[in-house]
């Protein structure tokens, strides 16, 4: 924002420069004289004497439109903005003339008409330029897709985000309808439309309320980002706790449109952290500050992980790593990206504060000691530390989840293709 400021007061300190420079030379002094012999037919305008100007009077006019009138060319938005000011100027100065005459003043008006539109100009053409133009670019791209203190941060600070591209800590955070296939078949088709828009909707007033940028909202499902448009060097530990309170909020969503369309609905949230390319993506008015990678594509495909484990939220690459020691996690699932990169971890994200008691740390030691058993094909031991790990009140579907694979591979005895846990979600 202070460049915008400097660009202002270089042009309004040049504009007035040159004003008052031609008018030392007496280049205004015609219209003067005109002025005065015009304010003679008018006895109320009448001013005696020569056509003397008040110098300091006209000093002080010059330098007050100039900068004036240059802030606000370089600030405002809009082209229409800058010239209505220039308008409105020359206007107010038309009206002070005659005024100043009736209390025996001589003002001449021309050199501030001059004043005005060299600085108007100057901003507009300032405002033409990439420098110039980044901020009205920006909240343009933004509208809608950010609330308003993003926009306002934004509007404070454009220079702080690159236009052609740039290397940026980024989390994004999915979410989305885990069964949109299944509501196809058993809702018509304007029902279906109508509960993902309500699910989602709810989702974006949300995540927008709490400093997210809506990158995407496609058909059953929305992305956002965190660290983007504005860098946040916590922006992992920010979605972690945005993502923790919007599955709270949609546990609501989710019951209130199974009474209402009388269907189940499987969502999934999910949170990946990277440095990914960021910058504008598109063009005319499909542009749109976002980023690119593999980040997006895996956070929505850990979002249908939900199918088997139920609503939770997931959490990915750097995001977990950089909250490691902040909030509780646990190892819920091996992602396959495909190629020679190899399985990711999924974690599931149980508390954004270390705050467990003796009970719940033993349970979730049992749980880690089946999984580790689990993926090496002990699936005996694998159920017997899941057993263990059960809560004495209410379900954990992740638990429930592995504890029937186990049961399933000890009856049926798996053979050694069998005794790993790669999921694959793959779209």
């Amino acid at each position: 924002m202070w460049r915008y400021h400097a660009a202002g007061i270089l042009i309004g300190l040049f504009t007035s420069l040159i004003v008052i420079g031609v008018y030392e030379a007496g280049a205004f002094q015609y219209s003067a004289v005109y002025l005065h012999e015009l304010y003679a037919d008018i006895p109320i305008l009448s001013i005696s004497g020569s056509p003397l100007l008040h110098t300091p009077l006209q000093y002080g006019g010059v330098i007050l439109v100039a900068f004036a009138v240059a802030g606000i060319s370089v600030d405002a938005l809009r082209p229409m903005s800058k010239f209505m000011v220039i308008f409105a100027v020359i206007i107010v100065i038309i009206a002070a003339t005659p005024v100043l005459a009736m209390y025996g003043v001589l003002f001449e008006p021309v050199s501030v008409f001059s004043t005005a539109l060299l600085a108007g100009i100057a901003g507009v053409l300032f405002s033409r330029t990439e420098s110039g133009r980044r901020k009205l670019l920006f909240l343009q791209v933004s509208r809608q897709r950010a609330c308003r203190k993003v926009m306002t941060e934004l509007a404070r600070r454009p220079f702080g985000v690159s236009l052609k591209g740039e290397s940026r800590g980024v989390t994004v955070l999915a979410c989305r309808i885990a069964n949109g296939s299944d509501l196809c078949g058993d809702l018509r088709a304007c029902e279906v439309i109508e509960l993902s828009n309500y699910f989602c909707s709810e989702a974006v007033q949300f995540v927008l309320g709490n400093g997210g940028y809506l990158d995407e909202w496609g058909p059953g499902g929305v992305r956002f980002c965190f660290g983007l448009p504005i860098e946040d060097e916590s922006h992992a530990a920010t979605a972690c706790r945005v993502a923790f309170e919007l599955k709270i909020h949609l546990e609501k969503i989710r019951a209130e449109c199974e009474e209402r369309w009388q269907v189940p609905v499987k969502y999934g949230i999910s949170l990946v952290s990277g440095d990914m390319p960021a910058g504008l993506i598109g063009s005319g008015s499909f542009t749109r500050f976002s980023v690119i990678g593999e980040e997006a594509g895996l956070a929505e495909r850990m979002c249908d992980l939900s199918l088997n484990y139920g609503p939770a939220v997931f959490i990915s690459g750097d995001a977990s790593r950089s909250v490691k020691e902040q909030m509780e996690f646990r190892l819920v699932a091996l992602l396959d990206r495909g190629g020679d990169k190899g399985p990711t971890e999924v974690n599931e994200l149980l508390n954004v504060v270390k705050d467990c008691d003796d009970d719940s740390a033993m349970r979730r030691d049992e749980y880690s000691r089946g999984f580790v058993c689990f993926r090496e094909g002990d699936f005996v031991s694998a159920l017997e530390h899941f057993k263990k790990a059960c809560p004495a009140s209410g379900t954990d579907k992740v638990l429930a989840y592995y504890q029937g694979l186990a049961e399933e591979n000890i009856r049926r005895g798996s053979d050694a293709e069998d005794k790993t846990m790669h999921v694959d979600v793959s779209i």
